[in-house]
């Protein structure tokens, strides 16, 4: 009988101490706990294969677009020159112009070349890439065979700004200056970049004839240089985005080494590329409905020099291309259940492409 008093004693001391450490409780201090608010559900932006890449996490490493791009799987870079050079893309085996590309919903591929040069468009203040492979969404037209690059810009939210430099090897130079200002029920970003080089590197040119290493001189290579400037303003509130772009390319084409690799060599072609675009974009919501607006004008001028004849060798030797188009859009997309959704696009393009210079004189055309 003892025995099972002291137990039921012991228990009854148990219990009465989980009580009275129940009742004396101790404050945590509260933490917050924050998730990473870009991160993207790429089942959201496409049922296919989709790669995301964000600029902004490899900051200070100068990347160029191209540079970027030879991460993903499946996109293969081409570059013709080495840096700066005439540079596109190919999706699983596509030809390049198979790959449409789009900077804030604008089209770069146009009729009159139908791959786009990725060398000259700046990642400055580019928010995030999105590579489509496969499947493409109804948003991009639906009409790319090989794939879709999509290059979205920052948007504008607070005051502030920033400057950066950088250099590098073959006398690179890069700089950049970007502002932010509230404006009106939105936000307007106004930036200027700029990246040029020399291209001009040493090496030992044995004259194509190892045999020989009598005639075999240190050479450096000529002609090999670039400049790209970029001018953006964007402007954006909930619901509307006007933006503004202008950018010129002046590059260097360069004859086939031995040859364009002494001081006073013949100065190759030069290719210098303006164009600047314009674009308002309206987004909203009707139920569940979301459906968007766009209006867009392109124009580029293309001039082509070679003085001394010795790139084409055809007196193809000053001509000029001017490009002009415009564009209009509507689409949207509307959720049907849990699980589908349906999307639609409308858009119309009127693109003009005018020629003059040798190359109309010499072998006829408009």
């Amino acid at each position: 009988m003892k025995k099972y008093l002291f137990i039921a004693a012991l228990c009854l001391c148990l219990g009465a101490g989980v009580a009275a450490a129940a009742d004396d409780t101790v404050g945590l201090p509260e933490e917050k706990i924050t998730t990473d608010a870009e991160v993207e559900d790429k089942l959201l932006l496409s049922p296919g294969s989709v790669t995301v890449i964000k600029p902004q996490e490899m900051k200070g490493e100068q990347k160029t677009l191209p540079e970027l791009l030879k991460q993903v799987p499946g996109l293969h870079i081409i570059e013709t020159k080495g840096r700066g050079a005439y540079t596109t893309a190919s999706v699983r085996g596509s030809s390049s112009s198979q790959v449409s590309v789009y900077v804030d919903g604008v089209l770069m591929n146009l009729g009159s070349e139908a791959a786009v040069d990725l060398s000259t468009i700046p990642v400055e203040n580019v928010e995030r890439i999105e590579v489509y492979r496969g499947y493409i969404p109804a948003r991009f037209g639906g009409a790319s065979m090989g794939g879709v690059i999509n290059i979205i810009t920052v948007r504008p939210e607070r005051a502030g700004g920033s400057v950066t430099a950088g250099l590098g090897s073959f006398g690179r130079l890069t700089g950049g200056l970007s502002y932010n200002t509230p404006l009106g029920e939105g936000a307007l970003m106004a930036s200027v970049n700029f990246d040029r080089t020399d291209g001009d590197f040493e090496y030992w040119n044995d004259n194509n004839t190892p045999y020989t290493p009598d005639d075999d001189y240190k050479a450096e290579r000529q002609n090999n240089g670039y400049k790209n400037s970029n001018v953006l303003l964007k402007w954006n509130s909930e619901r509307w985005q006007v933006e503004g772009g202008w950018k010129r390319n002046d590059r260097e084409l360069p004859y086939s080494a031995p040859g364009a690799d002494k001081p006073d060599s013949v100065r190759g072609a030069t290719q210098v590329t303006g164009q600047w675009n314009t674009v308002v974009t309206r987004r909203g919501r009707m139920g569940d409905l979301d459906y968007g607006l766009r209006l867009e004008y392109l124009h580029q001028t293309k001039d082509y020099d070679d003085p001394s004849d010795t790139i084409g060798g055809w007196g193809e030797q000053h001509n000029r291309y001017e490009t002009k188009r415009f564009g209009a859009a509507v689409d949207g997309s509307l959720p049907l259940g849990e699980n589908h959704l349906v999307e639609f696009l409308w858009n119309y393009y009127n693109e003009e492409l005018h020629t003059t210079g040798d190359i109309v004189k010499n072998f006829g055309g408009r």
